[in-house]
């Protein structure tokens, strides 16, 4: 392993990169379960807008909100296959690459096999970003079909009847919550390459962004203001 990453740093700080990615990826889905967090707490959100839809004969506006999510979502597609586009271009220019890192301090030199690497590294990150965003995008064009096919009580008719209701909204609510998980992954994964980048100065600092990252990550899941706003808002 160490030779095919050119040292046991590089190895080491690759598997630090995968092993806090995932580890921090199952910490969020636990802890979302027991703790108030932006994930909880957007769950209770989704499943308050889809009581809400029920209640409304007019859902334009509710197509709207899902159509603008899908738009967010196909932006970040779009922009993650550009930038795997570039990066697989760079790989066409990587004596003139590594000459130019040769030069900033502290930088550890590398052969041309371990630049295509963390080259490759970094166009894989973005190639699981476009994949988790197109997936986001297709489960919310899903949400788009059922709240086309929501069920609506008839004029001058009965109500909806409770487990009817209750069906809807707790399927609806899954859909939602499977799309923003989508999309989620997707946006990790961005944030996830600018610690990559940290790997083309020298191991150490790829340990250090990607610890930092997590760092950043964790603050905003649970201890930001936009989470305890959203929390206080239900």
């Amino acid at each position: 392993m160490a030779d095919f990453f050119g040292s046991w740093h590089d190895a080491v700080a690759v598997c630090w990169f995968f092993a806090s990615w995932m580890v921090y990826t199952r910490y969020v889905q636990a802890a979302a379960k027991r703790r108030s967090c932006l994930t909880s707490t957007m769950i209770a959100w989704r499943r308050q807008w889809m009581i809400e839809l029920l209640a409304r004969d007019n859902r334009i506006t509710d197509t709207s909100a899902i159509a603008n999510l899908e738009r967010n979502v196909s932006f970040l597609a779009s922009s993650a296959l550009l930038i795997v586009a570039a990066l697989l271009t760079t790989l066409a220019s990587t004596e003139q690459a590594i000459n130019v890192l040769a030069t900033i301090p502290f930088t550890t030199p590398a052969s041309r096999e371990l630049w295509e690497v963390k080259v490759l590294l970094l166009a894989v990150v973005f190639i699981y970003a476009f994949f988790q965003f197109t997936w986001s995008m297709r489960q919310y064009s899903f949400l788009s079909i059922m709240v086309g096919g929501a069920p609506q009580a008839p004029k001058g008719g009965p109500a909806l009847d409770a487990a009817t209701r209750e069906r809807f909204v707790a399927h609806a609510v899954d859909v939602a919550t499977l799309a923003a998980f989508a999309f989620n992954q997707g946006l990790r994964a961005f944030y996830f390459a600018l610690a990559v980048l940290g790997w083309l100065v020298n191991p150490m600092v790829f340990m250090v962004a990607t610890s930092l990252v997590i760092w950043v990550l964790y603050r905003r899941e649970f201890h930001s203001p936009a989470a305890r706003a959203l929390r206080e808002g239900l």
